[in-house]
């Protein structure tokens, strides 16, 4: 079909390389039986419990191996996805990588910057804290996790009598809040701030350590190291940022990190997302989020070149991005004889 997307960068090289033509003749997604399945789903949570339903039933019939694959167009998804499927699935293997701002230790972060960037006061006594950062803060599940009791009083105190800035007195009642609620004065000390309170968190002394799912440790300590790199290389070069600047930088910096899984590609079910399913073939498929927005993730390009001079000049466009991920999708499905499409 000359007008189908999926087959746009295929034709483009067939036409430079005609002799190749002989090995594009199969026509799996014609010829072979197909049974495909659609899922309308009310919620994300709730495409992960019916893909739970789909393994438990797939496995009444036949065995759940590695020609099942999971494909994540959210890869936001995964942790829901892996703590619906059956608890006695000895073998998953995760081959993808998940966005770190979806994690707890990214929004434990993003407190502490905004705590910093709103700060009120110089030094000493004058320091006033906004209570609309602090609520965050010691809410946050790391934090009330360690200091239940005293994050309930300060809820309690603010919630009675009204405050709107809370002066460091009102928050030194345990060694986490006196690390937690300090104003940095030099935007070098950002990083050594940010690192400290990872550290006690995750009490490295193994005091709480065990209280902490491996996962979210791991989450943690990639943070860390991207911390503690930016740190490095700003330390290394001679410039003057001011505080807001610097924290800035932090955000962007970690807004990018993605924490890449890998396990054992020759056993188990294979959970991946869209852009590891490429050359690869499954005979059961299960896709989620298969949403407008999501599949393909729609975006504005950040080009100061025009929509019609990049058709002009032949250079990549959206529609050149859908046609990439049409091509995905149909690529994945041709020899699949099972496929389960969910969409929220």
């Amino acid at each position: 079909n000359e007008m189908h997307e999926a087959g746009r960068l295929i034709r483009q090289n067939l036409s430079s390389f005609s002799d190749a033509g002989k090995d594009f003749n199969q026509m799996n997604l014609v010829d072979s039986g197909k049974k495909l399945q659609v899922y309308s789903i009310p919620s994300d949570a709730g495409q992960a419990q019916i893909v739970h339903k789909i393994l438990e039933e797939a496995r009444v019939k036949t065995d759940l191996g590695e020609e099942t694959a999971i494909v994540l167009a959210d890869e936001e998804l995964l942790i829901p996805v892996l703590n619906a499927l059956p608890q006695d699935l000895k073998d998953i293997n995760v081959t993808m990588g998940y966005p770190v701002s979806a994690t707890p230790v990214f929004s434990l972060i993003e407190h502490l910057i905004a705590l910093q960037r709103n700060i009120r006061g110089g030094k000493g006594k004058d320091i006033r804290f906004y209570y609309a950062d602090v609520l965050p803060l010691i809410q946050h599940q790391y934090i009330s996790l360690r200091q239940r009791q005293d994050a309930a009083g300060v809820v309690r105190e603010i919630h009675e009598q009204n405050l709107i800035y809370l002066p460091p007195g009102k928050l030194e009642m345990n060694d986490l809040f006196k690390l937690v609620f300090r104003k940095i004065g030099h935007p070098e000390e950002i990083a050594g701030y940010l690192l400290s309170v990872l550290e006690m968190i995750t009490g490295v002394d193994g005091e709480d350590e065990k209280q902490m799912p491996a996962l979210e440790l791991e989450f943690i300590y990639r943070i860390y190291t991207r911390i503690k790199r930016l740190k490095d290389v700003l330390g290394r070069m001679e410039l003057n940022f001011t505080i807001p600047t610097f924290l800035r930088i932090f955000h962007k910096f970690l807004l990018r990190t993605r924490i890449p899984f890998s396990g054992e590609p020759l056993a188990g079910i294979q959970v991946m997302g869209v852009l590891e399913t490429r050359v690869l073939d499954f005979d059961r498929v299960i896709l989620l989020s298969l949403n407008e927005g999501a599949f393909p993730r729609t975006g504005t390009a950040n080009s100061f070149i025009p929509h019609n001079l990049r058709m002009g000049f032949q250079l990549p466009t959206l529609e050149y991005q859908d046609a990439i991920y049409a091509y995905y999708f149909y690529r994945l499905i041709h020899r699949s004889s099972d496929i389960h499409l969910l969409y929220n």
